[in-house]
């Protein structure tokens, strides 16, 4: 129960960096298959806040956090993400958090080639890693804390158009992450999946909904985690080179995470 505890409390900072960090999309959580144009840089600060009563143990079962249903659990950051157009059909780029605790690199890759005019691939690839807030022991200098994992993901996009204003975003990932202590029970691995579906009602405007599954497997079974989100929200793209971004992330079910729902803020600027 310790070392669930432990997992329900900081393995919500990990899958922020889980999958892919540092790459560009065109609607919610989910990438699209179109890189940053080549040369222009791209900054997003984006704001997320969280609210939690409570965690599943199993998705039929639900617990507070305290007896009866009297808490609520609140969590927020910043984060900076950094993206360059590379090449034609590649951009590089990286995310951090305003606590600088972790980095997350990644890379996307259009692929050139396709066979309907209206579908599109993509690769995409990257490397997760913590910076600070590190317990030591001071003999040797080894790490002597659980929270901090290593990860490397990667996975494929496709982008399909139904319509000129109407799209869908699919991605599916794979990850590995590595404690950065010994404690062996916290090796995990993870597939995320998920799908945005995006709709200009009004020029400039998208309308947004998306769902999003993951799923991690631990040395110790009893942690498993699993949860499927739905996420709505809108993107305004009324301005030259600016992006707003609003959503609000809900946990439809789970097994050892928690029950949540937020809101998220992005703004989106291009530098040429």
């Amino acid at each position: 129960m310790k070392k669930l505890i432990l997992v329900l409390m900081v393995l919500s900072a990990v899958n922020i960096f889980g999958q892919v960090s540092g790459i560009s999309a065109s609607k919610l959580s989910n990438y699209c298959t179109d890189p940053v144009p080549q040369n222009t840089f791209e900054f997003e600060p984006s704001i997320y806040i969280n609210f939690s009563e409570g965690y599943y143990i199993s998705s039929s079962r639900f617990n507070s956090f305290l007896p009866g249903k009297d808490s609520l659990n609140t969590a927020s950051d910043l984060f900076f993400r950094f993206t360059y157009g590379a090449a034609k059909n590649l951009e590089i780029g990286f995310t951090v958090p305003s606590s600088m605790s972790n980095i997350g690199f990644g890379a996307k890759y259009k692929i050139p080639y396709s066979f309907d005019k209206n579908t599109s691939f993509g690769a995409l690839a990257g490397l997760n890693l913590p910076l600070g807030n590190r317990g030591y022991r001071l003999s040797g200098k080894s790490d002597v804390s659980e929270l901090f994992t290593y990860g490397v993901a990667g996975g494929l996009i496709i982008s399909h158009f139904f319509t000129d204003d109407f799209s869908v975003d699919i991605n599916a990932v794979a990850q590995k992450n590595f404690p950065s202590c010994t404690a062996s029970d916290f090796n995990s691995s993870g597939i995320f999946a998920g799908a945005d579906f995006g709709y200009y009602f009004v020029k400039g405007i998208q309308a947004i909904i998306g769902f999003n599954y993951s799923a991690l497997s631990f040395n110790a079974p009893d942690l498993d985690q699993s949860s499927l989100l739905l996420n709505a929200g809108v993107t305004i793209e009324r301005a030259k080179d600016f992006i707003i971004v609003l959503n609000t992330p809900v946990t439809i079910f789970g097994e050892n995470v928690d029950k949540t729902y937020g809101f998220g803020f992005a703004l989106t600027t291009a530098l040429h």
